[in-house]
């Protein structure tokens, strides 16, 4: 557990169950009544940008988060497929694990990127959006 004072650009937490990363974040410290911290975070699930302002102090949930570089190497009617750059190690990537569809990936071949996936759990890496 961490507190709002830990808050820094890039840190990932665990906002109503879901990961984010934050993008930025602001310490207020009004004339009168409470400080408080803003914080604009992106949800590494679907990439969506969450505004949120939390109490000074207010405890958090951190996550630790793996970002593992890859290759792109073809799509198919299934969906895509990576290579890990260091392990050589290939995924697919299929439509319903990561919210997009096949047609939708629309990356060069050879195309080098980074993906995250949870270090908690063994899943699969998922697309950065």
């Amino acid at each position: 557990m961490a507190t709002t004072a830990d808050f820094r650009n890039g840190l990932c937490i665990s906002y109503n169950g879901k990961p984010c990363s934050i993008v930025w974040f602001q310490h207020v410290k009004p004339g009168k009544g409470g400080a408080f911290v803003k914080v604009k975070m992106r949800n590494l699930e679907n990439g969506r940008i969450l505004e949120n302002t939390f109490n000074a102090g207010e405890k958090i949930d951190l996550i630790s988060v793996e970002r593992r570089p890859y290759q792109f190497l073809y799509k198919d009617d299934t969906g895509c497929n990576f290579m890990h750059n260091e392990t050589y190690e290939q995924i697919h990537s299929s439509p319903t694990r990561n919210a997009y569809s096949p047609a939708s990936c629309h990356l060069l071949s050879n195309s080098r990127l980074r993906m995250w996936s949870p270090a908690s759990k063994a899943t699969p890496p998922r697309l950065p959006r």
